[in-house]
């Protein structure tokens, strides 16, 4: 969809564009610039079944937008959409479900134990995509939202009766390893190999990226070296680390489990391009055929890292979506979900994520 103005009376000339059928509903992305307005975004859809996040950047038309917001349809076929806190809450989705699009407040704790809990209530029937809303700064303030209204440390969940094909990928190789996290909490990594997690890491990175790392400048640098879990069978799972603590602990986007076995990661901007477009190909091989509808989720790291070669990134997904699209959107994500191997709902670091819908006889996704 295209860029919006976020007030209340833009949004709600859109939805009335949109011409919904009843039942269904929006996706609204909002960039974290326009924070402010989420108030008046909310206003302004109504009562529409919707489920939101405020992202550091979207994705409008193919391309990257740091200011605005853009609204996507979705076919909810009455199954709604639901706020649910990631301590714990009902996570078994309506009769029906066939596919889920989930935002979670990205800075908070326990996301990978609420996507746990999301498989064993409905295990491999339900494919998922989504990923992780709030700042690039890092503050903690509401980051989804519905219809009703928003939160921290909450998911918001849309679930719809149309399949998805999904592709994943990442393109960070592995450097040095193995390391075992030998004591975490739930997204910090105290100790690495029964040492300080900060020292181990600072050996490692420091001769290879020929700078000190400093608590200051940690991200500047660590944006290239994240964490992968090993996962059997599939790339490593990344896990981003954002913030090195005085006591020597590293803090991550996304828990790391006690005794994981861990590779550090690096790139290259051919590595990381060429695994998104696999992705996308990969979503695309997977579809149905006929018209498609493509949301990309793709991690806000991922264009710090790449800079100005994120936008090729972008182009490269586009054109392997071929001619027959229509709605190609999405978010810069603090960390991206997707259903991923065995079908187990999986959060991501610094990964590509590429959802494809079938459009519907009524022209929504």
């Amino acid at each position: 969809m295209h860029l919006f103005n976020p007030s209340a009376d833009t949004v709600a000339a859109a939805i009335a564009e949109l011409q919904l059928p009843p039942g269904d509903g929006v996706i609204a992305m909002l960039c974290d610039d326009d924070h402010e307005h989420l108030p008046a975004v909310i206003d302004g859809l109504g009562g529409t079944p919707t489920i939101g996040g405020v992202f550091p950047a979207v994705i409008a038309d193919g391309q990257r937008q740091t200011q605005g917001l853009t609204l996507r349809p979705i076919r909810l076929g009455g199954l709604g959409t639901h706020l649910i806190p990631l301590a714990g809450g009902n996570e078994a989705l309506p009769e029906g479900t066939s596919s889920s699009v989930v935002f979670v407040d990205g800075l908070a704790s326990g996301i990978a134990c609420y996507l746990h809990r999301l498989f064993a209530a409905n295990g491999s029937a339900v494919s998922v995509v989504g990923g992780g809303a709030g700042s690039l700064t890092f503050e903690r303030r509401d980051a989804v939202f519905t219809e009703h209204g928003s939160a921290m440390d909450h998911a918001v969940v849309a679930c719809s009766p149309s399949p998805v094909s999904l592709g994943v990928g990442h393109g960070w190789q592995r450097f040095a390893g193995p390391l075992v996290a030998t004591r975490t909490e739930g997204n910090t990594i105290l100790e690495l190999n029964w040492r300080p997690a900060a020292e181990v890491y600072r050996e490692l990175v420091e001769p290879d990226a020929g700078v000190e790392l400093s608590i200051d400048g940690f991200f500047d640098v660590a944006k290239g070296y994240p964490f992968g879990i090993v996962r059997d069978g599939v790339e490593d799972v990344v896990r981003d680390p954002i913030e090195m603590t005085a006591d020597g602990a590293l803090v991550c986007v996304g828990e790391v489990s006690p005794n994981s076995v861990l590779h550090l990661l690096r790139g290259s901007e051919d590595s990381l391009l060429a695994a998104a477009e696999a992705a996308s190909k990969h979503a695309v091989a997977g579809a149905n055929p006929g018209p498609i509808d493509a949301l990309i989720v793709d991690c806000i790291s991922r264009t710090l890292f790449l800079g100005d070669g994120f936008d090729a990134e972008l182009e490269r997904i586009v054109a392997t979506l071929g001619t027959d699209r229509r709605h190609v959107d999405g978010v810069l994500s603090l960390g991206e979900i997707s259903s991923y191997g065995a079908g187990f709902i999986e959060f991501f670091n610094k990964t590509t994520v590429v959802s494809i819908t079938p459009t519907t006889s009524s022209g929504h996704g």
